[in-house]
């Protein structure tokens, strides 16, 4: 916050866009957001900051995001623009009916649709064969020998972990690690496996024929798709500041 204040300083641009993590607002005065505030209006710029949820902006997917837009041009407030109609999910974005055909654990995808999908241990293929499908959850299983041991008889906590989105809810976030069904409630809402890397892609907004510069693997991007801006909502933002010099 501190290196990007500099240049907002030495450009004294119209318009300024942070977007961040909403920890960023709880620690403001740690993070230098609050000094960087401070200055902004100072500078007569009118300054929004708030924390968004990106599934009002045309994202199938839930995620609370910090994001400040500064403008000294109108002096107008300025807020990303928000998505008329009906709430995206999953349903709406993925499944057969969507281009997704159905691929099992471990399936390669070596065209640029990178329907790609990391493989599974015999007990996770197991653990998800007896996860009911469309939001099931570990409790399936968890006072069985199935369930990993500090998840053993544990009804309560972490119940996210090895469970399956919703067909008619958005996704859960798409965190880095999307890949990976121990790491929150990434797996299909009915296949047995994780979503690929084009479905955590298009759960992100990012348009289907979008080409992923990379040869890396899964880990390596599925990090670059889980901590890219939705670019549905960087569109909410790049219209109100359009907007408003309309």
């Amino acid at each position: 916050m501190k290196e990007f204040r500099r240049f907002v300083e030495y450009f004294n641009p119209g318009y300024v866009v942070v977007e961040n993590v909403p920890g960023i607002l709880r620690r403001k005065d740690e993070s230098g957001l609050g000094e960087f505030i401070d200055e902004l209006e100072a500078n007569n710029y009118k300054v929004h900051f708030e924390i968004h949820e990106v599934s009002d902006y045309g994202v199938p997917q839930h995620r609370r995001r910090f994001t400040l837009i500064a403008n000294r041009v109108s002096y107008v407030e300025l807020e990303p623009v928000k998505e008329e109609g009906k709430t995206l999910t999953v349903r709406d974005v993925l499944g057969n009916a969507n281009g997704f055909p159905k691929v099992e654990a471990g399936h390669r995808d070596k065209t640029e649709f990178m329907h790609t999908v990391s493989g599974l241990k015999e007990i996770n293929l197991k653990r998800l064969e007896q996860t009911e499908k469309d939001g099931g959850t570990r409790l399936s299983y968890f006072n069985s020998d199935l369930a990993i041991d500090c998840h053993k008889h544990d009804n309560m906590n972490f119940k996210d972990s090895y469970g399956r989105m919703w067909w008619d809810r958005p996704s859960p976030t798409i965190t880095t690690k999307f890949f990976s069904i121990s790491n929150g409630r990434f797996a299909h809402p009915e296949e047995n496996r994780a979503i690929s890397l084009r479905e955590g892609a298009t759960l992100q907004s990012f348009p289907k024929d979008y080409v992923f510069k990379t040869t890396s693997s899964i880990t390596k991007t599925a990090r670059m798709i889980g901590n890219a801006v939705p670019p549905k909502y960087a569109e909410a933002i790049g219209k109100a500041i359009i907007n408003s010099q309309a």
